[in-house]
């Protein structure tokens, strides 16, 4: 019983401190995190790629309710909106993760920038930790 307790107050810890990391940047003792923004052919919208590389003894949680949205602008306004999304997770290599957008009439207008907000988890062979981190395009 003493066993189980520290388990569950260790991954409420480890919870808590990866709840404070500002930016993924910040999350490199469980993952690395590129991120890419592309045109797609014949159409308006375009395709966030989030490419997520977990570090040595660390792997994606497929199990976790993985979410991603969009923020809403200055002005409170969805500059994109999401319209598909798809992860890619095979074995341990790393997770691509392509969220479809498409454009407001302003956005149109002028390539504007904005953010995803993600929540994801990591977990190793003792704890899983999970984080919520807005990404800037």
């Amino acid at each position: 019983m003493r066993l189980f307790v520290i388990g569950i107050l260790m991954m409420l810890t480890a919870t808590a401190l990866a709840a404070d990391n500002p930016t993924p940047a910040a999350d490199r003792d469980y993952y690395t995190m590129r991120q890419y923004l592309v045109t797609r052919d014949g159409t308006d919208n375009l395709i966030a790629t989030l490419r997520f590389d977990p570090v040595k003894d660390w792997k994606w949680n497929a199990k976790y309710p993985t979410k991603f949205t969009i923020k809403e602008d200055s002005h409170g306004k969805l500059p994109y909106h999401l319209v598909g999304e798809h992860i890619e997770l095979v074995d341990e290599s790393p997770v691509q993760v392509w969220l479809e957008l498409k454009p407001s009439a302003s956005a149109k207008a002028m390539r504007q920038r904005f953010t995803v907000t993600a929540a994801y988890s990591f977990c190793n062979k003792l704890v899983c930790r999970t984080f919520k981190r807005d990404i800037d395009f």
